[in-house]
């Protein structure tokens, strides 16, 4: 751990892909003490689809996460990014194409919303917004 520890110290930047969108428990052990190692250590954290020790689906932290100072996730936005521990841990999201066919999300009912792009305001009356 100790080399760990001073490996980040000099790194000018940290990937984070320990963990994926199916972690389901507590982080523990030597993961735990990674994902510590690396929030005390890091100078800039980016986390690849979501941030370790983050549910994808509830947003909740699994005993610890990386605290990320931006996610790069695929496809669609998943729940987590957006809710509870989840939502401060992302820090910035980009979502990025990696041409899934919309009938492959379509197929599975995902509904998420952000407010990216021209939503909501594109839903505003022109005469509104002046």
């Amino acid at each position: 751990m100790d080399e760990l520890i001073q490996d980040l110290k000099c790194f000018d930047a940290v990937v984070d892909a320990l963990f994926g969108t199916g972690l389901d428990r507590e982080v523990d052990g030597i993961f735990k003490q990674v994902i510590e190692a690396v929030n005390l250590y890091s100078k800039y954290t980016i986390s690849v689809d979501i941030p370790s020790g983050i549910n994808s689906d509830t947003g909740i932290k699994m005993g610890c996460a990386v605290l990320a100072n931006e996610t790069v996730t695929f496809g669609t936005a998943k729940l987590g990014l957006l809710i509870n521990d989840g939502r401060e841990y992302s820090g910035t999201v980009y979502i990025d194409n990696i041409s899934i066919p919309k009938a492959c999300i379509d197929e599975e009912g995902l509904k998420i919303i952000t407010n990216y792009g021209e939503f909501p305001k594109s839903l505003l009356k022109k005469d509104i917004m002046t």
